[in-house]
């Protein structure tokens, strides 16, 4: 029994590989139907153990009704289905809603008895209890809650030595998570040429131990339109502890942008496969990385000196072309203001780009005005190949 689920992938796999999908290079568990000729991509379809998730043109549904003959089917929905504890609806427009209404209304604030003191210790039990809602916050957050992604993370380093501040604390996130459990991560069609945005952000020895905290957030985009308007998907977003030992801002910051840089490549990698081109922009909100990157200008022992020249490498059109690597794909570096630095939100709790960074999840768009657009992103005119 042990073996059942890899079995039945498997067996699953050979099915689809017979009716000619092909296996995502990505993830084993995604099936892509395209034509051989053409390459046009007719459809895919993921599962999770016996639950699939599925979307193509007509063929791809006559190629699946074929399948259905030698695979047992059961229900199928079509405009709302509950995959994995998250709610998918699909609107007429077409437009897709996320949320998990019913997974916060599972979590419960944990109980803390009157007259406790906030640097008291918690208690074994409740330890128990906060890494459990930990645990379950966690999962909500990485699927369709970006806001509260840094509380969750910047609290995990407290399970083994807690205090009931933390508890509260952590019953505020609970409580903000009940009065915003209605919110929908929306993704809509967008028009035109579009962009792989990657905002980078750090915070500088604020967390346990004075450690740092680096946050990372990716958009699929449209240009900036004359308005300075960008309408967007949100992708992927991270939360996460710098994995290593930083002494200046402007280290903090180089590493935050290189692992978006990461992030970007695999992101377009990814979207590559589903035969969606994009060009990739990676964006930071430090001045003196910006202009360390194109000017030189930076003091040499307050930088990370190999991800420097990665992104340097990386973003410098003309050392670019000229490396042994050189694949075509070339990425832009834009600096943008702080009040536009989504992945601010990451790093911190409240942030200059709170309001923008709620609003534009809320409209699925980005305005990058008060003066021009061309005022707030600054980077060098040059294409992806």
């Amino acid at each position: 029994m042990a073996s059942a689920p890899r079995r039945f992938y498997f067996f699953l796999r050979g099915i689809f590989q017979e009716f000619g999908f092909s296996v995502s290079i990505y993830d084993e568990c995604l099936f892509l139907l395209e034509d051989k000729k053409s390459g046009v991509l007719h459809g895919m379809c993921g599962f999770h153990v016996d639950d699939g998730l599925m979307c193509g043109d007509k063929f791809f549904w006559n190629t699946l009704e074929k399948i259905a003959l030698r695979v047992k089917f059961g229900r199928r929905l079509h405009t709302s289905i509950t995959f994995c504890g998250i709610r998918i609806t699909q609107l007429s427009d077409g437009t897709i809603e996320l949320d998990q209404e019913e997974a916060i209304d599972l979590i419960t604030p944990i109980d803390i008895a009157a007259g406790r003191k906030d640097d008291d210790t918690i208690t074994p039990a409740e330890v128990t209890e906060f890494r459990s809602r930990l645990g379950s916050i966690l999962y909500v957050t990485g699927c369709t809650r970006p806001f509260e992604s840094y509380c969750v993370s910047h609290l995990s380093a407290f399970t083994t030595a807690g205090t009931v501040s933390h508890l509260r604390q952590l019953n505020v996130v609970i409580k903000h998570l009940k009065a915003t459990k209605h919110f929908r991560l929306r993704y809509v069609k967008l028009h035109g040429p579009l962009v792989c945005y990657s905002f980078g952000d750090s915070n500088f020895k604020k967390e346990r131990d004075s450690g740092s905290q680096t946050g990372s957030l990716t958009l699929c985009g449209t240009c900036p339109d004359t308005t300075g308007k960008i309408y967007f998907n949100l992708l992927r977003w991270s939360s996460r502890r710098t994995r290593r030992i930083v002494h200046s801002t402007l280290a903090a910051e180089t590493l935050a942008s290189t692992f978006s840089l990461d992030v970007n490549a695999g992101t377009r990698g990814r979207l590559r496969e589903l035969k969606s081109i994009v060009d990739g922009v990676v964006l930071t909100d430090c001045n003196s990385l910006w202009d360390g990157i194109y000017s030189m200008t930076a003091k040499i022992d307050e930088m990370i000196t190999p991800d420097f020249y990665q992104i340097r490498e990386s973003c410098i059109p003309w050392r670019h072309a000229l490396s042994p690597d050189f694949d075509s794909q070339s990425i832009e570096f834009w600096w943008v203001p702080t009040y536009l630095m989504l992945a601010d939100n990451l790093t911190k709790v409240r942030t200059p780009s709170s309001h923008s960074f709620c609003k534009a999840l809320l409209k699925t768009n980005l305005c990058c005005q008060n003066s021009s657009v061309h005022d707030k992103l600054t980077g060098p005119l040059m294409h992806s190949g």
